[in-house]
């Protein structure tokens, strides 16, 4: 069954029911009296009913944002859970996310007070528990036209509010028991730890190594990759995916060595793909590849690669409905790799 036209039916309700973007209702009149033309009483069903589906879906993963909005104040205080990872310190600057009891990220900013505070921040390596003080703020829309807007892209990680001028009052390690979070917690672990190892790479190594490896920037990515960016060449390697590609050759062949066989290699992949997705950022463009990969692995061998692009961009879409409002590696991946399907079928 040819899913693109769901998808493409799914994506225009997303416009219409998250962004709010109401022009997009002529586009989906069209596309309805399309699918209706097909004549195709299976995909007119089919389409029925994802349409109705991710519309409810829509509809509550907006409603659960603004409930879980706060009240602004001045001087709150709270208890967050930190990954190590999450942590990103400039200077006398610190930024991180973090989850309060209720399991609700929030982003906090900061100055340090004294170099000692900040080289003790630097040095955590394990999921902490951070207490401290600040301006519980809300994200506010961009104030201009065709500004940036950072409180969809905040909105598209869950987060609806914000600690401003945060204090630190102490923070202490946490353990986990034999579960999820603890599995969780160690990718992020490892994640910090390749880090620490990566910025000890000369030069322009360990640029690459950390935007490609763990999808990390630091302050000296946009001067370090001037080059790079004007041929955008590290950015369409990202876009498209290829890293994930090296990255099931190089354990095809590991596994190859100790006689595995392929059927084994492939759910040994799809166990462990996900565990890249975090270590390596959890990024859309990440995300879109690695799902894609499982995809290709879980069914047929001839399947349809435009079928396996539209399930994995309504799987996206049933994480995150404001994947199609980030040009910045969402929308450009997905665009690029229906380009590459659709001019494979023409050469």
């Amino acid at each position: 069954m040819p899913w693109v036209f769901i998808t493409i039916l799914v994506v225009l309700l997303d416009a219409i029911l998250t962004l709010h973007l109401w022009i997009f209702i002529l586009f989906l009149g069209y596309w309805l009296i399309r699918i209706i033309y097909l004549h195709d009483k299976v995909i007119v069903g089919y389409a029925l009913v994802g349409g109705v589906v991710f519309s409810g879906l829509f509809l509550w993963h907006d409603a659960r944002l603004t409930t879980q909005r706060l009240t602004p104040r001045t001087d709150w205080q709270t208890q967050l859970l930190v990954q190590p990872d999450e942590i990103k310190c400039q200077g006398d600057y610190f930024q991180f996310t973090g989850r309060n009891l209720k399991r609700q990220p929030l982003l906090v900013s900061g100055y340090f007070k004294t170099q000692r505070e900040q080289q003790q921040m630097m040095r955590i390596k394990t999921p902490v528990v951070i207490t401290l003080r600040g301006d519980l703020q809300t994200i506010d829309k961009p104030g201009n036209r065709n500004q940036f807007d950072y409180r969809a892209y905040c909105l598209s990680k869950g987060i609806t509010n914000s600690v401003g001028k945060a204090v630190i009052i102490n923070w202490r390690p946490i353990s986990f028991g034999v579960s999820f979070s603890h599995v969780l917690a160690l990718l992020h672990t490892w994640r910090n730890e390749m880090r620490f190892y990566c910025e000890k790479l000369p030069g322009l190594m360990k640029t690459y190594a950390l935007s490609l490896l763990i999808g990390y920037k630091d302050e000296f990515f946009a001067e370090d990759m001037t080059g790079v960016t004007k041929l955008g060449l590290l950015h369409l390697f990202s876009l498209s995916g290829l890293h994930v590609f090296y990255f099931c050759w190089l354990l095809k062949q590991i596994f190859l060595r100790f006689r595995i066989t392929k059927e084994t290699t492939n759910w040994l992949l799809i166990i462990l793909l996900p565990a890249f997705l975090i270590i390596g950022g959890g990024s859309g463009s990440l995300f879109r590849s690695i799902m894609m990969a499982e995809l290709g692995m879980l069914g047929k061998k001839r399947q349809v690669q435009l079928n396996v692009w539209s399930i994995t961009l309504l799987v996206n879409l049933a994480v995150d409905p404001y994947v199609i409002l980030s040009m910045g590696g969402q929308q450009l991946s997905y665009l690029l790799s229906f380009l590459l399907i659709f001019v494979r079928n023409y050469v």
